[in-house]
């Protein structure tokens, strides 16, 4: 049943536009209030699954909504501006919003508003045969005079085949939830917690100190030795519902504010709570759920409360039958779109459904549930746990976790989600289709932007590289407890999942204008002495032992923010200006107790390097302070060092200069 993750369009949408293909056309994904389009037979309510040109006339009351989708251009159109207009004119008030879709956010919506693939059965070459075969499943029309009344008269035959298409969808999700329910009856039984894995402590490297000098520069290659190539795959898409999960009338209830992150010239404070995560309760039928500083607000009506009257099995199995319900179609539906729209990875998706949860049920057992429950219906794995009068809950992960329990259930991991583990119940009942978390993260973290105090850094040998920026504050608080974790328990593989983790927009647009000037004109091996050399001379080398009491890696954005940084932070950090504004490959070098990174030159570069294929990755060593090191240059005490092992980066989105 789960929906091709490709599909671009449906087609009997297509055919149901034919008629209007010369013309921009848009997908209606979700209607909030009475919103209508003018018709040749009068004022027609619109609803998910309508195609509407770009010259459509459309009517929004107050406090209404509608949300568009245009395949084509892969954009989403919000449009909540009260009043009667085209589309094309409505799209350019500044009240309402345009913003780029990913594309799996694309194909998730698209599934949201198809018919299953029935249409897929038929055999098709082009709209008008798809005209014809859907017009031959239909009864015979008595033809009409006008085209328009053609088109409409078609629509309506379309609106009827995707009602009983609705029918076998919810049918088929209430079937998979109620069977799931009756399993919690008796899905319980008693399993011990295995200890956590110690985030290993390496050795420490003291940095090595360069004094300024004239000294020659090298001009002859180093070939060095490698032991292992380390490479991390590249995680899955995102888990989706097993069957889409249709919009509820909620004719009532108000507009939801599309995300949006201000650009560095307009950013001010966020005024927000910023002590500790919190949930305010919302105009009727909406809840609004507060962290890292930023506002996710879901459709959720306080009717829908509920209470456990216990943690029995079966008062569990009825409370699930309950949530099961249309009534949380719609906050379900929120969920995931504030997961696409804010590019939330697992674990931030995971946070924001406490919080929900909190913001619709207040603490206690009953919110856990229903995080519990929107969190497996949107596709992931977890199992539901109990700890004498207390319900928990369980996540499955892909990665493993440092320093925390787990459970290994039938070959899988899981990790106790904020709560000890031990000996605990749990309801051992998988759901279909369902996925563990990744914890990587392929995408920036959308959240609301706090800048924190601005610093000035400038290199020591190339003094026009001074850069001053802030971060975002609301970003260091969520990296700041963020799971140490591995894949395959190889602990290298960290370090690639915090150095493939993009740089986030804000504060890109601060740093990439200015280095980009700096670099303009240089040949790549001139740019990546000069970034190598600023993060060399401009940042101060502490151990992680001495700062945090143990070691602890950073992403780039924490480099940027914290006053030291180690080796691995250096490494991290230079690989990622490297690749986005040089465009160059990386991998970084891992010698015993030290992280150091090389770079793939097209041109003729000197110095010390290693071999993946035929291409050489010559050595950008961060950790050479002082009046810093170039290109090639690595420490002597891993010149004739064989235990090196390379671990591959993403590539594959580097800019190039």
């Amino acid at each position: 049943m789960r929906q091709n993750k490709f599909i671009l369009c449906l087609v009997l949408m297509m055919a149901v536009c034919a008629t209007r293909l010369t013309a921009q056309t848009y997908t209606v994904y979700r209607v909030v209030g009475k919103v209508t389009v003018s018709s040749p037979k009068g004022d027609k309510p619109v609803k998910p699954g309508d195609c509407l040109t770009v010259n459509a006339n459309i009517t929004i009351p107050y406090n209404g909504q509608i949300q568009l989708i245009d395949s084509q251009s892969a954009k989403k159109v919000i449009l909540k501006t009260p009043g009667t207009g085209k589309i094309a004119t409505l799209s350019k008030d500044n009240r309402n919003s345009i913003s780029d879709l990913t594309g799996q956010y694309l194909s998730y919506i698209l599934a949201q508003i198809s018919d299953g693939g029935k249409s897929r059965k038929m055999e098709h070459s082009d709209v008008a045969t798809v005209t014809r075969e859907f017009q031959a499943t239909q009864k015979p029309k008595t033809p009409v005079d006008q085209q328009a009344d053609d088109e409409w008269d078609l629509e309506g035959e379309f609106e009827k085949f995707t009602e009983e298409v609705n029918k076998e969808y919810e049918a088929f999700r209430d079937q998979v939830n109620q069977e799931y329910a009756e399993f919690m009856k008796k899905g319980w039984a008693a399993f011990e917690s295995t200890p956590g894995t110690p985030r290993p402590k390496d050795e420490h490297v003291a940095p090595v100190v360069k004094k300024r000098t004239n000294e020659q520069v090298q001009t002859n290659s180093f070939f060095r030795k490698h032991k292992k190539v380390v490479a991390v795959e590249k995680p899955k898409d995102q888990p989706t519902p097993i069957t889409r999960i249709d919009e509820q009338g909620n004719e009532d209830a108000p507009a939801l504010a599309p995300a949006a992150t201000p650009a560095p010239s307009q950013m001010t404070t966020n005024a927000a709570p910023k002590a500790a995560d919190a949930w305010t309760s919302g105009t009727e039928g909406t809840v609004t759920a507060n962290i890292w500083g930023t506002n996710f607000t879901v459709r959720f009506n306080k009717k829908d409360n509920f209470k456990l009257s216990d943690l029995s099995p079966n008062a569990l199995s009825e409370a699930w039958k309950k949530l099961s319900s249309k009534n949380y179609n719609n906050l379900i539906r929120d969920c995931i779109d504030l997961r696409f729209e804010h590019h939330l990875g697992d674990w931030a998706y995971l946070q924001m459904l406490k919080q929900v949860g909190i913001a619709c049920m207040g603490e206690g057992n009953e919110a856990t549930l229903l995080m519990s429950f929107i969190y497996c219906q949107s596709g992931y794995r977890m199992r539901l746990c109990r700890d004498g009068n207390k319900l928990f809950m369980l996540f499955g992960s892909e990665h493993y976790i440092y320093d925390q329990d787990y459970f290994n259930i039938d070959g899988m991991f899981f990790y106790p989600f904020e709560c000890e583990a031990g000996s605990i119940s749990i309801c051992n009942v998988p759901y279909p289709d369902e996925q563990s978390m990744s914890l990587a993260m392929y995408e920036q973290q959308l959240l609301d932007y706090d800048p924190t105090a601005v610093r000035t850094v400038v290199s020591e040998r190339f003094p026009n590289m001074k850069l001053t920026y802030s971060v975002n504050q609301h970003l260091i608080d969520f990296y700041n407890k963020y799971p140490t974790s591995t894949v395959n328990d190889d602990f290298m593989t960290r370090w690639a999942m915090y150095a493939n983790t993009p740089m986030d927009e804000t504060v890109k647009e601060q740093l990439y204008p200015e280095l980009e000037s700096q670099l303009k004109g240089l040949t790549p091996l001139q740019a990546v002495n000069r970034l190598l050399n600023w993060i060399q001379t401009g940042y101060e080398y502490r151990f992680d032992e001495e700062v945090w009491g143990h070691d602890r890696a950073f992403f780039a954005e924490e480099t940027l923010f914290y006053p030291y940084c180690d080796c691995e932070d250096r490494a991290i950090l230079l690989s990622r200006l490297i690749r986005d504004l040089v465009g160059l490959k990386c991998v970084l070098v891992y010698y015993p107790g030290h992280l150091a990174m090389a770079t793939h030159f097209d041109e003729p570069v000197s110095g010390t390097y290693y071999t993946l294929g035929d291409e050489r990755y010559y050595v950008c060593d961060p950790t050479i302070v002082g009046w810093g090191a170039p290109v090639g240059e690595c420490m002597d005490q891993f010149k004739d060092c064989t235990d090196v092992s390379l671990i591959l980066l993403d590539n594959d989105q580097a800019k190039q200069l």
